[in-house]
């Protein structure tokens, strides 16, 4: 039973990845409970800066070397491996050391205020860029991970980076307020970073470099990841731009809003998005042509298993939730956060098809649909946050998404012969269209009912797809 074992071997990845984001997750929300608590609204929203600066650096230094190194490495050699992988990790680690030297020279030149942290002295630009350098470190050792599929060496370096981090974070928030914002940035990407060097010299061994050998595998990588990184940065960079663009328009408390919600509902949600990222791409990179026409069913049938409780869950405590998690001065995000959380689910359900086409149809594909997924979702996004505020960005969101797994799941029957299921996709267009009621004037319990009932037709419609995903699953065994 082929596809059983597949499905397998999809179930077990997501539950160590799974289990490793959650932790990651809820060390995140520790940490941000004690920011909010300790410095308010625009305290969560200059951590948001902090994370989005951050992650902008790293998509733009890396130039797509990891994912590069993740497609390269499906049907290599261990000499090969090794010699790429070293390639990946010598990148990483120059990369980091002059984005850090960049970010720092910027911060003397325009100060801290053209980064959006106003409120902050200049002095703890130092820690922004020490924690910067130290998230393009666990980039490449993680791609490294990745590309050898040790997901429960990644889930390990997620868990026990982010409790480290998370916890010395805390206490230094808790102890010194603002004056600690950057340092707490810093001990979460440079614990994050320790584990995943230690996990990878543990799975890999260490890496020698060779100038010769390493500059002629690293300059392949660089030309087949420079349209990758190109497509990223036009499409979900622009997701990592909106914290820039929330703080210009509306200061840091919509910052600190939307960093609170985003945090659950990209950090709920995601922990399916890192199964995507470590487990289900280097299978589509490896697979065969006829093992690729069921994986993305395999896996859209995971994701949706799980994320409908969650859509439902959202819907029903989104108040109180925010409220939990933070503090009252959080809840007016209640339906931003529905409106973000349905979003999610359409995004990451794309990226099934998306990781097809990246590693199957050419590059020049997946550039062109994100580049348009990019474009759409910064005119929406703009539009909307200048008419409805944050509400309106929600739906921006959740439109932009919705639209790129229509033009994804397309462009996969054309380009690939991968059929989408007409019942899952069913299910999506009913969860959507559940999701764009939210903006409606309704009752807080006719805005309940609403979701409720959608989700539970579209958990109808996933039922009754085959296979039974949770036989598969869960069943031991498999030849």
């Amino acid at each position: 039973m082929p596809e059983a074992s597949q499905v397998t071997s999809a179930g077990r990845a997501s539950i160590f990845l799974g289990a490793g984001t959650v932790v990651q997750v809820v060390s995140g929300f520790a940490l941000a409970k004690v920011l909010a608590l300790c410095t308010g609204v625009e305290g969560v929203g200059l951590q948001g800066m902090c994370l989005a600066i951050g992650s902008l650096a790293a998509l733009a230094c890396g130039l797509g070397v990891g994912a590069a190194l993740v497609r390269a490495l499906g049907s290599q050699g261990p000499e090969v491996r090794l010699r790429l992988s070293t390639a990946t990790v010598t990148w990483f680690r120059l990369a980091g050391l002059g984005a850090g030297i960049l970010t720092l020279f910027l911060i003397l030149v325009v100060g801290m205020d053209g980064f959006g942290l106003g409120p902050l002295p200049r002095a703890q630009g130092v820690p922004l860029c020490l924690g910067i350098t130290c998230a393009l470190l666990q980039v490449g050792d993680l791609a490294v991970l990745t590309a050898y599929r040790a997901s429960q060496a990644i889930a390990v370096s997620l868990a026990v980076g982010a409790i480290v981090g998370a916890g010395i974070g805390s206490a230094l928030v808790f102890q010194f307020g603002y004056g600690a914002i950057t340092t707490a940035y810093l001990t979460t990407q440079a614990s994050v970073s320790l584990a995943a060097y230690v996990m990878r010299r543990r799975e890999v061994g260490a890496l020698a470099f060779h100038p010769a050998a390493s500059a002629k595998d690293l300059r392949l990588l660089i030309v087949n990841g420079v349209a990758i990184a190109l497509s990223t940065v036009v499409g979900s960079g622009v997701q990592l731009v909106m914290p820039l663009l929330i703080q210009r328009m509306s200061g840091l408390n919509s910052v600190g809003l939307f960093r609170s919600v985003t945090a659950i509902t990209i950090g709920g949600v995601g922990i399916m998005a890192v199964t995507l990222a470590r487990d289900y791409y280097p299978r589509v990179a490896g697979s065969s042509p006829q093992e690729l026409v069921d994986l993305p069913r395999q896996q859209q049938r995971l994701l949706l298993t799980a994320c409908v409780p969650l859509v439902i869950a959202g819907t029903l405590f989104a108040g109180p939730a925010l409220r939990l998690a933070y503090s009252p001065s959080f809840e007016v995000a209640s339906t931003f956060f529905g409106l973000q959380l349905v979003g999610e689910v359409m995004r990451l359900t794309s990226f099934t098809y998306a990781y097809v086409l990246l590693a199957r149809a050419g590059r020049g594909t997946y550039l062109a649909l994100e580049s348009a997924a990019g474009a759409l979702l910064l005119v929406l996004g703009v539009t909307g946050l200048k008419l409805f505020g944050l509400n309106g960005l929600g739906a921006a969101y959740l439109i932009t998404y919705t639209a790129y797994l229509v033009a994804a799941a397309e462009l996969c029957r054309r380009r690939c012969a991968v059929r989408p299921s007409p019942g899952i996709m069913c299910a999506l267009a009913i969860t959507a269209a559940s999701g764009l009621l939210l903006l409606g004037d309704w009752p807080p319990l006719t805005k309940v009912a609403v979701v409720v009932i959608a989700t539970g037709a579209s958990a109808v419609l996933l039922v009754r797809s085959r296979p039974n995903t949770r036989q598969v699953i869960f069943r031991t065994g498999v030849s």
